[in-house]
C-alpha cells in the first residue's frame, strides 16, 4: 500500500441502479480487474431484473440487490396511492413503468438501507474515514433507474448523516432516453427531470411527512444516448467508466490514463457554476423534445373526453334515427 493511498480516508460508494446504471458499474469493476481495488471503495447495484443482475458478473452477490415482486395485497398495502392496473408490471424488472418502480422501492426500502448501510459500515472500519463520496449512476428512460434515484439519494444521506454525523458528497450520472425511443421511456426522463429540477431548486430543508425533500446531490451530469443523430450506447458505457476512473471517483491504483478527458480541478471549477443544476458538461448532445412530449400529454387527456363525446353523439343520432324511423 503506498503513502498516497493510505492519506485517502474517503469512503467511496459507487451505485448502480437499474439494468443500464448496473452494467456501467460493471463495467468499471471490469477495467479495474487487474488491478487491486482500493480499500476505500464499494461498489453495488440495484436491480428488479434477475437476469440483468446476473450478467454483471464482477460486481460480489453480496453486493446484488435484486428486488423480487411482491404480490398484489403487499403492493396495494404498502402503496395505497397505487392504481389498480399498476399492481403488476407486465415484462422483465419494473415493465419500464415508473409507477411500478416507485412502489416497488416502498416496499423493499428497509432491504436496500440495511445493504447499503453494510456496505458503508464495512467502508468506515475499514478506513477509520468519516466523509463519504457517494456516486449515483442510473439510466432515466426505464422504470427503475428513473424511479429509485432521487428516493435512495435522500435516503442515503439521512442515513450517513444520523449514522455518522456528516452528510455525504452524492454525485449523480444519468443517462437520457434516445430521441427514437418511443413515449413510455421519454416520459420517464421527463418526469424523473421534473422531480430532480424540484429537489434542485430548494437547498432549504423541504419536510413533507417527515422526510426531507431539500437536495441531496452536489451535481447531476446528464448524458445523451444520441451523438449527431446516432445511438451510441456502448461508447457512452465505455466513456463514463472512463470519465470516472480520470476524475479519481474510482482511482484504480495502478491504472494508467492515455490523456485526460477532465481533470479534478476542472470538474470542481464547472461544479461551482453549476451547483444545484444540470450540466452535460459539453461532452454529449442532449435531445430531449419536451414540447412533443407536453403535446402527447395533452392528447392523452383529451382522448377520454373524446370518447364521451362520440357516446353522446351516437346517442343523439340514435334518437334522430328512431324519429325518422317513426316518420
Amino acid at each position: 500500500m503506498d503513502v498516497a493511498e493510505k492519506e485517502d480516508t474517503t469512503n467511496r460508494l459507487i451505485i448502480g441502479i437499474g439494468g443500464q446504471g448496473s452494467k456501467i458499474v460493471n463495467n468499471i469493476l471490469s477495467i479495474l480487474k487487474s488491478d487491486r481495488i482500493p480499500r476505500n471503495e464499494e461498489f453495488l447495484i440495484i436491480d428488479t431484473d434477475q437476469a440483468s443482475a446476473n450478467a454483471c458478473t464482477e460486481i460480489e452477490e453480496r453486493r446484488k440487490i435484486v428486488l423480487s415482486r411482491p404480490d398484489t395485497v403487499v403492493m396495494k398495502n404498502v402503496n395505497r396511492w397505487l392504481p389498480d392496473p399498476y399492481l403488476m408490471a407486465a415484462g422483465a424488472g419494473c415493465g419500464q413503468h415508473r409507477i411500478y418502480g416507485r412502489a416497488m422501492y416502498n416496499v423493499h426500502r428497509e432491504r436496500i438501507m440495511n445493504a447499503i448501510g453494510s456496505a458503508t459500515s464495512d467502508l468506515r472500519n475499514r478506513t477509520g474515514g468519516k466523509d463519504f463520496l457517494i456516486l449515483m449512476v442510473s439510466a432515466l428512460g426505464g422504470g427503475t433507474g428513473s424511479s429509485m434515484l432521487l428516493d435512495i439519494a435522500i435516503d442515503i444521506r439521512d442515513w450517513i448523516t444520523k449514522q455518522f454525523g456528516s452528510g455525504p458528497l452524492i454525485f449523480g450520472i444519468t443517462i437520457l432516453p434516445s430521441s427514437n425511443e418511443s413515449g413510455l421511456p421519454m416520459g420517464n426522463g421527463y418526469a424523473t427531470l421534473k422531480e430532480l429540477h424540484f429537489l434542485m431548486s430548494h437547498q432549504q430543508d423541504m419536510i413533507i411527512e417527515d422526510k426531507n425533500y431539500s437536495n441531496p446531490f452536489k451535481i447531476v451530469f446528464l448524458l445523451g444516448r444520441d451523438l449527431q443523430g446516432q445511438n451510441r450506447d456502448d461508447e457512452l458505457e465505455r466513456a463514463i467508466s472512463r470519465f470516472l476512473l480520470d476524475l479519481g471517483f474510482v482511482p484504480g491504483g495502478g491504472i494508467e490514463a492515455k490523456g485526460k478527458w477532465l481533470d479534478l480541478n476542472d470538474l470542481q471549477n464547472r461544479a461551482r457554476e453549476y451547483e444545484s443544476r444540470f450540466s452535460t458538461l459539453g461532452y454529449y448532445e442532449c435531445v430531449f423534445p419536451a414540447d412533443k412530449l407536453q403535446l402527447y400529454y395533452e392528447i392523452e387527456d383529451e382522448i377520454p373526453r373524446m370518447r364521451e363525446k362520440l357516446v353522446e353523439i351516437d346517442a343523439r343520432l340514435g334518437e334522430i334515427r328512431d324519429k325518422a324511423d317513426s316518420k
